[in-house]
């Protein structure tokens, strides 16, 4: 299996994918937004009750696999189908990108295939799920694969999906009403051609696209299984420059997210903590799994996963200059007072992310240099706004 470009065919073939890439916190900043924790706190832990459940009656999902209800209709099953083969493009550390088999491989060739080599991921992440001191009867394995398929799916009804289609409060933009609509084809061929905007719901008083919710389950969970493996923090975060710079970002949408890697990150420290540390998850009682603790999104949520706080960097000077005439517009009408905050639109916010994010490797590359900046004068008392604007 290789990679390809996504052809421009391919794009402007496909207007009926409901598909979501980035996001426009700049202008879901001034919506005023309820805040969705509880809700998504209560639907999170019922995903892992339900996952505990199935791994200790021995079921455990297939990493990977695509399966859908049968009451799908046949169009809304293979665009969810198409969905999930793009946002296949970014797992096990690939640069992401539109799945394109080499042969003509039918549709139940290809759930086959894709069955297998999921089966085959199972049987070597059995090695690398191996703990010590695990009590007799519980499978670490099965619980981490059955917690991975009910909150970190890398395809359908993950919680990003859970999110777009709750019946919760949030802001939803449509790409030629954003900070975004003056990017061409050419320049952001993704969302220009097929790929809307995702919605944007508040935690914990932070703004975040409902995209973080994936970020922080999936890509987290790939962070942790590469520190498994033995590769250190930087070689860890690695894959997530790797997908903003590739098919997830840059090359796609033109965008490359800080608040993106933040999300990942911030998802890596909680899949250390599910059956690891001095305070886990998931305890053993009696040769069952059970929850030891509840799931709280607050916990994780911070500012940096708002892109109006840890700024996108663009693919050119040109997209980036489009984005600062729009988000200057902006602010000039809903606050004036602070017309000159572009990147980061909010330094307290830059600052509170450094003090959360702790350790130094991961604060150099998930924080946009500009709010790094502002977040270092804000602690430093020289409260001034970087001079760069959004690069």
């Amino acid at each position: 299996m290789k990679w390809f470009a996504i052809p421009l065919a391919m794009i402007l073939g496909a207007p009926a994918l409901s598909l979501a890439w980035e996001v426009d916190n700049v202008t879901c900043r001034y919506s005023n937004l309820q805040d969705v924790g509880a809700q998504t706190n209560a639907e999170t832990n019922r995903r892992i009750r339900q996952a505990l459940e199935k791994a200790n009656n021995g079921g455990e999902e297939l990493l990977d696999g695509m399966n859908f209800p049968p009451s799908l209709s046949k169009k809304r099953m293979e665009s969810l189908r198409r969905r999930s083969k793009v946002n296949a493009g970014g797992s096990s550390g690939s640069s992401g990108g539109m799945e394109v088999p080499e042969s003509n491989e039918t549709e139940e060739q290809i759930m086959a295939r894709r069955r297998a080599e999921a089966e085959q991921r199972r049987q070597e992440e059995r090695a690398e799920l191996k703990y010590e001191n695990t009590p007799e009867g519980c499978d670490p394995q099965k619980a981490m694969n059955a917690l991975r398929g009910a909150i970190a799916s890398a395809h359908m009804d993950n919680m990003e999906t859970w999110a777009m289609g709750a019946n919760i409060s949030k802001c939803e933009v449509k790409p030629k009403d954003s900070v975004y609509q003056d990017f061409t084809l050419f320049e952001s061929p993704v969302m220009r051609g097929f790929a809307g905007l995702n919605s944007v719901i508040q935690i914990n008083g932070v703004k975040i696209g409902a995209d973080k919710m994936s970020h922080f389950m999936t890509e987290g969970f790939e962070y942790y299984m590469n520190q498994r493996r033995g590769k250190n923090l930087r070689e860890v975060i690695q894959q997530g420059i790797e997908e903003e710079e590739g098919g997830y970002g840059l090359k796609a949408t033109g965008i490359k997210s800080y608040a993106d890697m933040t999300a990942n990150y911030q998802g890596y420290t909680f899949w250390r903590q599910v059956l690891e540390g001095n305070d886990p998850y998931l305890k053993c009682e009696n040769g069952k799994w059970k929850m030891a603790r509840e799931f709280r999104w607050e916990d994780y949520v911070i500012a940096g996963m708002d892109e109006s706080v840890n700024c996108n960097s663009y693919k050119t000077d040109a997209m980036q200059k489009k984005v600062e005439t729009r988000t200057s517009a902006l602010v000039a009408a809903k606050d004036p007072g602070n017309a000159n905050k572009i990147c980061p639109m909010d330094p307290e916010g830059c600052r509170q992310t450094l003090a959360a994010i702790r350790e130094p490797a991961a604060a150099a590359v998930v924080i946009h240099p500009a709010c790094r900046r502002a977040g270092e004068n804000m602690m430093s008392g020289t409260n001034s706004q970087p001079e760069d604007g959004v690069r």
